[in-house]
């Protein structure tokens, strides 16, 4: 089980992200997830921001490489209480809506393959799209989810050789995907913000 903790003295409520790496695979020797944030904008309780997890590399069971990247990306959606406040998943650009021009190479001429809907056992709602970039077999994998205020994007990017291998075991990565269904909390902007952050 892979887990991004919840950020705390953000404009969301702190919730855990987690996902299941297929049976055989593991981190790649000596890496290490990375945490980076981006300024959206800057109001009155400071800059509004956007957390990026770049999880470590991964090697399948054979070890090589299981596929280029895969990161979890975090911003404020105050408002919103399930990934449906977005709006119905046909109207949504998945390449744009979730700024993956930042950190996927080519991806805003992604063509959508394939997009699906699903609730956890929790209740839970998710977009899942397959997204194939360009004509060479090039494939990312997108999740989003609310919760908690916040919004989830969970992509994974995989070049056309490491699809062609293992794309049942990526796109059961994609599914295992867990954010726990978390209320936006109560406790006012300014309160969670200047006596949380450090």
């Amino acid at each position: 089980m892979q887990v991004a903790p919840g950020l705390t003295g953000e404009r969301w409520s702190a919730v855990d992200a987690s996902f299941s790496l297929p049976g055989g695979w593991q981190r790649r020797s000596g890496a290490r997830s990375k945490l980076s944030k981006t300024i959206l904008y800057t109001d009155t309780y400071g800059p509004a921001l956007r957390y990026t997890t770049l999880f470590p590399r991964f090697v399948d069971a054979e070890g090589a490489l299981a596929c280029d990247s895969v990161s979890l990306q975090v911003q404020g959606r105050s408002g919103s209480e399930a990934i449906t406040d977005l709006g119905p998943q046909a109207g949504i650009d998945p390449a744009r809506a979730f700024e993956l021009t930042d950190t996927i190479a080519d991806i805003a001429s992604a063509d959508v393959v394939s997009a699906t809907t699903r609730n956890d056992k929790a209740g839970q709602s998710y977009y899942d799209w397959e997204l194939r970039v360009g004509g060479n077999g090039h494939h990312v994998l997108l999740t989003a989810v609310v919760s908690g205020g916040g919004l989830y994007a969970f992509s994974i990017d995989a070049s056309a050789e490491q699809w062609s291998r293992s794309s049942t075991r990526l796109r059961g990565m994609q599914a295992s995907l867990s954010v726990a269904p978390s209320p936006e909390t109560t406790a006012d902007l300014s309160t969670r913000i200047y006596t949380t952050r450090k």
